[in-house]
């Protein structure tokens, strides 16, 4: 137990130094919003994407801040086999995730023909945080 307790910080110390925002997607309250547990998760078709971003589709909330620490993966399209990537912040009126880093170049920047799935993975961070922070 004590080992992997040891090894299990280890891989979160890296995960944490090499993915931007994860920290605070981790860390952050589950309930910024009224409702905001309401969804868990969102598929949709991209309205575009650059280097850093995404636009989700027209069903996407009307909130800035909303998917702020969500987690963004291409399931099709353009795109697909691109790391998944936290969402860092929210602009409703344009319907534009800024991502924590950019698109990995190994893979093409998502367009149009994208398909993705957003999930703030509550179940996850409950899981990490009991084990970082046992009562």
């Amino acid at each position: 137990p004590v080992d992997t307790r040891v090894a299990v910080l280890a891989f979160l110390t890296e995960a944490l130094a090499s993915q931007p925002g994860l920290a605070d997607w981790l860390f952050d309250s589950d309930g910024d919003f009224p409702g905001s547990n309401a969804l868990s998760s969102e598929a949709g078709g991209a309205g575009g994407a650059s280097a850093k971003s995404i636009t989700l589709d027209s069903r996407a909330m009307d909130k800035d801040g909303y998917y702020n620490g969500w987690i963004v993966e291409i399931r099709g399209g353009k795109g697909l086999g691109q790391p998944p990537v936290v969402i860092s912040s929210y602009h409703a009126e344009t319907k534009t995730a800024m991502l924590s880093k950019g698109w990995d170049s190994k893979y093409d920047i998502p367009d149009t023909t994208s398909q993705y799935l957003i999930s703030k993975q509550l179940q996850l961070r409950r899981i990490i945080k009991a084990f970082l922070h046992p009562h």
